[in-house]
Formats: structure tokens, sequence, C-alpha cells
């Protein structure tokens, strides 16, 4: 049995094109993990090669001023302008395809 610690990604990222990664030099697709806490938001972005979908695992937080909550999957196409702002503590998991590092516009 091996054990990881989320902690020892960057950024909670544990499967991407990066080292260290739980399936490494992985151009497919990538999975993220993230805690957030009231409050916190993040800039507007886009990407303009990956797809994301973002997993609500919390109960409320705005993306694009709209209210989401658990178990919302949100997809994010490429040049698709988004922001956030979290209404509570919460957390998501994220999904991206294709894997490409520093794929993040700011607005």
């Amino acid at each position: 049995m091996e054990i990881k610690k989320l902690n020892n990604f960057k950024w909670w990222w544990i499967i991407w094109d990066f080292i260290p990664s739980l399936i490494e030099n992985n151009k497919l697709f990538e999975v993220w993990i993230k805690e957030y806490k009231k409050w916190d938001k993040d800039k507007k972005h886009y990407h303009k090669v990956a797809t994301e979908y973002t997993i609500i695992n919390c109960w409320k937080f705005l993306m694009n001023w709209k209210e989401l909550s658990k178990w919302d999957i949100v997809i994010i196409k490429p040049n698709e302008v988004v922001e956030f702002v979290c209404i509570e503590d919460w957390n998501i998991t994220v999904i991206k395809l294709p894997s490409v590092p520093d794929d993040k516009y700011l607005v």
C-alpha cells in the first residue's frame, strides 16, 4: 500500500503534466482539488486550450455571479471568461482536458 499526501502536490493538482504527480508527464488531462475560505475570490480568467470541468463539493458559491451548489458540475470551454466568489468555506475538484501548463490568462 502506498499513501500520498495531498499537500505534497503543487497547488493540490494530483494528475497533470508536472512533477510531482500521481501519474507523471500526463498531457491528456489534469485533476485538482482545492479548498477555499469564505469570501475568497478568483480573478477573471480564461484558458486558451483546455476545457475545465469544476465539481462543486460544498454547499454554495458564485461563479460568474450565478449561485451554484453541492455536486453541480461547471463546464468551462476555451476562451470562456470566469470568476468566482466563495459564499462559504468550500472545496472543488477540477478536471482539465488537455493538461497544458500555464494555460490561465487573467482578464
